[in-house]
């Protein structure tokens, strides 16, 4: 199983600012400066941390999964966009693509790609929409009234079908047995595990936890019980998530003792807040690393990530 990230910030695309671009451009040049301006410049970036030598990205949720030519979409965020530029070189550019899309929560950023997926312009193209809520068709329709985008939904040419899922009844898709949970989150945002003979994946993305009893909080850690890696709202420092009330993100120090308890290989810190800057997610995953080696009589080995654009896991 293989999971590539192509979008990882929440609530709206976020470029880099002028000033933090520059800031960061005149850091790398003057780490380069001083490091007697090597020959091997590659080798070099490669030496400097990742938040010095790259970006974290701007694209809003949206995340691929694969098991050797079978795909499933999470989420239609604004890094769909990309995705789906990708995925014209294969069956999508032929019109022979079969395409199969889970969907957490219909809020903006979660569907925002969507009128920009190229595949679903190309007739005879299929794609499968799949989520929790009910009226799925209706939200994605209202997001391209004329009003909101020139093109409707059903000037796709693409075939498209909505499916309304039972939460916590499990189904498959290819290889894929999928189970689904409910997060806290204004209006309800639910979450997946997918599961194949050879790895496990939980995507948990627009959730909080402050607010729910220990009972519940226990049902999702045994949701993530195991998994090969769980991509983890962490959008808010633990101050900000209690700041926030009920505004449904988490907090990555939340997200470390979760994971852990769930006995999880990565968690994977999520949905980057927009007014965060990148210095500061960089500084939020330094200190959840310390947490981490911090917690006594861990039994497993879990890797601490930060997301970013077009970051790719291998799972076993």
């Amino acid at each position: 199983m293989q999971v590539t990230i192509w979008g990882c910030r929440g609530s709206l695309p976020t470029p880099m600012p002028k000033a933090e671009f520059e800031k960061k451009l005149g850091d790398i040049l003057t780490a380069y400066r001083d490091a007697g301006a090597p020959a091997d410049i590659e080798a070099f970036l490669q030496s400097r941390p990742f938040v010095e030598r790259s970006t974290f990205g701007g694209n809003t949720a949206c995340v691929e999964v694969t098991e050797g030519d079978h795909q499933l979409i999470l989420d239609a965020g604004s890094g769909l966009r990309p995705l789906g530029l990708k995925m014209m070189g294969g069956p999508c550019g032929k019109a022979k693509g079969d395409v199969h899309m889970l969907i957490s929560h219909t809020h903006w950023d979660h569907i925002m790609g969507f009128p920009f997926f190229v595949p679903a312009y190309i007739p005879g193209n299929k794609i499968t929409i799949y989520g929790c809520h009910d009226n799925l068709k209706e939200r994605f329709e209202y997001q391209q009234v004329f009003t909101h985008f020139p093109v409707l939904l059903n000037q796709m040419a693409s075939t498209k079908t909505f499916v309304q899922l039972e939460v916590g009844k499990p189904f498959e898709i290819g290889p894929f047995k999928i189970s689904t949970i409910t997060h806290f989150h204004p209006g309800d945002a639910y979450g997946y595990r997918i599961e194949t003979c050879k790895a496990s994946f939980v995507y948990a993305t627009d959730a909080e936890y402050t607010e729910v009893t220990w009972e519940q909080q226990q049902k999702h850690i045994e949701f993530f019980k195991g998994a090969g890696a769980i991509v983890f709202d962490a959008a808010y420092s633990l101050k900000e998530a209690v700041e926030k009330l009920n505004w449904g993100h988490g907090s990555p120090l939340l997200g470390v003792e979760m994971a852990v308890q769930a006995g999880a290989k990565r968690l994977v810190l999520f949905h980057h807040d927009p007014a965060t800057p990148e210095k500061q997610i960089a500084e939020a995953h330094a200190k959840a690393k310390r947490f981490y080696d911090e917690l006594p009589n861990k039994t497993t080995e879990c890797e601490i990530l930060t997301a970013h654009d077009y970051m790719t896991l291998d799972l076993g």
